[in-house]
């Protein structure tokens, strides 16, 4: 004889048929002499901070990171000049009833859902 089967997902409870509340919370300690139990246990991140655990000094990755940070700086203080040519241009997009503009090797779009501009310029190629 075949055995019958089930559509799947039958075998989940479903809303109508939750299971019984048996008052328990879920994982966790059950009393609070279970919870000073783990407060002896020390965690990787408070190791960091003990004296005399500190790495042993790389010269080749402090110099890549102060390479980095300096790069960093610069583009943020970039950033800050960006962000008002931008809304100036989205600004000047708006005066003039445009969300695309064309002309030679350039293109200005108005992207709606994000209200921004992009631009592209396409770069010119060397003729010898």
């Amino acid at each position: 004889m075949k055995a019958k089967t089930q559509p799947a997902g039958t075998h989940l409870p479903d809303k109508r048929n939750a299971p019984k509340r048996s008052g328990r919370r879920g994982i966790g300690p059950i009393d609070g002499k279970a919870a000073a139990a783990n407060d002896d246990v020390i965690t990787v991140e408070a190791t960091r901070r003990l004296p005399g655990m500190e790495d042993a000094r790389i010269e080749a990755l402090e110099s890549a990171a102060t390479y980095y940070v300096g790069i960093r700086d610069r583009r943020q203080a970039l950033t800050l000049q960006e962000v008002p040519a931008k809304e100036k241009l989205l600004d000047l997009m708006h005066k003039n009833n445009k969300t695309v503009y064309r002309y030679g090797n350039m293109e200005i779009l108005v992207v709606a859902k994000e209200e921004t501009v992009k631009v592209k310029i396409a770069k010119e190629e060397d003729e010898d």
